[in-house]
C-alpha cells in the first residue's frame, strides 16, 4: 500500500451495484465503509467495488466466482466494470483540474467567488 498515498490522493469511487459515485481518498472511503482498493483489495484485481449501502452478492466478482457466470453472459455494464477494474488505478484517478470542481461541489457551490450559503439573518 505504500505506493499509494492513502491520505491525499483522491480517487473516483463507483459502486458497481447502485452506481453511486464519490470522490474520496482511500482512507476516507474505508472509514465511510466502501469496499475499494488499495485498503480493501488490490487495484486491477476483480473483486467487489461497493458503497456502504450495497452488498457483494450483486457484484461482477460474485457473479463470476459464486454464480459461475461466464464472461459472455455478462451485461454491457458489467463488462465496463471489469474494464474499469482491470485498468485501475488509472481508470479512477482524478485529474488536478477535477479536484477543484469536486471541492466546490463539496462546499455547496460558489456564487460570485464565495461559498453559496443561505442568508438566515432577519432583515
Amino acid at each position: 500500500m505504500s505506493e499509494y498515498d492513502l491520505n491525499d490522493h483522491i480517487y473516483k469511487h463507483v459502486c458497481e451495484v447502485c452506481g453511486k459515485v464519490e470522490y474520496l481518498t482511500p482512507r476516507e472511503a474505508y472509514k465511510k465503509g466502501w469496499d475499494y482498493p488499495p485498503i480493501s483489495g488490490k487495484f486491477g484485481i476483480i473483486s467487489p467495488r461497493t458503497c456502504p449501502n450495497c452488498i457483494v452478492d450483486d457484484t461482477v466478482w460474485a457473479k463470476i466466482v459464486l454464480d459461475d457466470l461466464q464472461f459472455k453472459d455478462l451485461t454491457r455494464r458489467e463488462m465496463k466494470t471489469i474494464i474499469r477494474i482491470l485498468n485501475e488505478p488509472k481508470s479512477i484517478e482524478v485529474k488536478e483540474n477535477e479536484i477543484y470542481d469536486i471541492s466546490v461541489k463539496k462546499l455547496g457551490g460558489l456564487k460570485n467567488g464565495r461559498k453559496n450559503v443561505s442568508d438566515t439573518s432577519a432583515g
